[in-house]
């Protein structure tokens, strides 16, 4: 009897279970489409998520937790390294610190030895590439970045990753990659208001939300877009980077393999055009593409998040720069001639931005492009530029255009770019006369924005719920 009693419990768990999943399921199905315009979300029926604005598309997974909804973004790790072997630098070690030089402060320690900032505190008037020199293999290495700069950031205050050099290696390119407010975790719920439904997020759109479109010709057009870059970005996703490709200088590439022969004497991959184009890599050697070496992914071997001790950390910095007074004592990479042009190391993005669709509201165009490192976002209305803005995504650095009757208005240079609290936003007319200055901060679950104008005397003060 009591085996009988147990076969039906399990039948009946099995069958509520089956029910539950089902419902689920067709939860994912009955909220699918995309709520709202210029900027939003949209919900697919397969438990995915995009997260869009202005120059920025953000996948992730969403689950439902009763009657709300947990959105998790894909991240990318927060440090990776990749390192080989280098001949020509015998017994001792080189590090290429790629990012370093944003998105708040990060330490280092070798082996045993005392912790160091990367680059000084208040560093500013970076020119890269930043590379480190020591006189000895490390066996050990850890990368920390702290958080506390980062006041919208709710995780931990400290993440240390350890690795370990198994294998030797004396060659490393070192990559960190900032946390940013659009990749943190975030929830929200689903209401019917009249005959349409409304999504509230916890970290977007306000108290007002985003209304679900209609699905009309129109959108319908706009959402298989969506599908279709959907469909290539999940595709790109399944890549794994587990190598990159360097020059002398770190200046990444990711070469046609066919193009290259290994020389095993010394590791390296060189083009079989070697011999062209001698004048301009002697004038470019930055840009010298012609010998590579190829930089294999370590993989971590402890994540942590502890207290920093101030006793623990050293006086002094990997890198030291600045502006102004004290500039003589800037570090500068010694094996290239330094211009005018700035060098800045980008990360290593084992996870590349989700390109955007371009359109996303009726009545409106935006294109969005790619072009030397940065992100440009077009805003057209009836075939006419209205808006025109180029963001460096990794520097948090962005020029907003505006246009009336083909003519630009006005300006913006924002730094911090969606950086809360830490954005300021400072608007020119079309001539460059200074209008007014915003500052944003955060405070109970709202950005709070100081506006000034051009004499620095306080003009109001604007709240928008988050």
């Amino acid at each position: 009897m009591k085996i009988i009693l147990t076969l039906i419990s399990s039948v009946v768990l099995g069958l509520t279970a089956t029910a539950q999943l089902t419902e689920k399921n067709m939860r994912y199905k009955e909220y699918a489409g995309r709520y709202g315009g210029n900027d939003g979300i949209c919900l697919f029926d397969d438990g995915r998520f995009m997260i869009y604005g202005y120059a920025t598309a953000v996948f992730g997974n969403y689950l439902f937790e009763k009657d709300h909804m947990l959105f998790y973004p894909d991240k990318e790790d927060r440090f990776n390294v990749f390192a080989t072997h280098n001949k020509s630098i015998g017994d001792t070690a080189r590090i290429n610190f790629a990012g370093f030089d944003r998105g708040g402060a990060t330490f280092v320690r070798f082996d045993t030895n005392s912790v160091r900032r990367v680059f000084n505190k208040d560093a500013n008037c970076f020119n890269g590439p930043f590379v480190y020199e020591l006189a000895y293999t490390p066996a050990t290495f850890t990368l920390i970045g702290v958080t506390d700069d980062d006041g919208w950031y709710r995780g931990n205050k400290l993440e240390a990753w350890t690795f370990e050099n198994t294998e030797g290696y004396n060659d490393f390119v070192f990559s960190y990659i900032a946390p940013k407010l659009e990749y943190e975790d975030f929830s929200g719920n689903i209401s019917a208001e009249g005959n349409r439904a409304v999504i509230r997020l916890s970290n977007y759109g306000g108290d007002r939300g985003y209304v679900k479109n209609t699905p009309d010709e129109e959108e319908q057009r706009q959402w298989n877009e969506i599908l279709a870059m959907k469909a290539g970005y999940d595709l790109q996703r399944k890549t794994v980077i587990n190598s990159i490709y360097a020059n002398r200088h770190y200046r990444v590439f990711f070469p046609d393999s066919s193009s290259y022969n290994f020389d095993k004497g010394t590791n390296q991959y060189i083009s079989r055009d070697a011999a062209g184009n001698e004048d301009y890599f002697r004038a470019n050697p930055y840009n010298d593409d012609r010998y590579l070496r190829r930089y294999s992914k370590l993989k971590y071997a402890a994540r942590n998040s502890k207290k920093l001790a101030s006793n623990e950390v050293a006086d002094t910095s990997i890198f030291f720069t600045t502006c102004g007074e004290g500039s003589e004592r800037s570090y500068r990479y010694k094996h290239l001639q330094y211009d005018s042009v700035e060098r800045y190391d980008e990360p290593i993005r084992t996870l590349k931005p989700a390109p955007i669709p371009e359109t996303l509201a009726p009545g409106k165009v935006i294109k969005e492009y790619i072009k030397d490192g940065l992100r440009y976002s077009e805003e057209y209305e009836k075939g006419e530029l209205v808006r025109r803005e180029a963001w460096d995504t990794d520097k948090s650095k962005s020029t907003v255009q505006y246009f009336k009757n083909g003519k630009l208005d006005k300006r913006e240079e924002i730094t911090n770019r969606y950086n809360i609290p830490g954005e300021v936003i400072r608007t020119y007319d079309k001539n460059g006369k200074l209008l007014q200055r915003k500052v944003a901060s955060f405070e109970n679950g709202a950005v709070i924005y100081h506006i000034y104008d051009a004499k620095g005397k306080l003009l109001k003060v604007d709240r928008h719920l988050q």
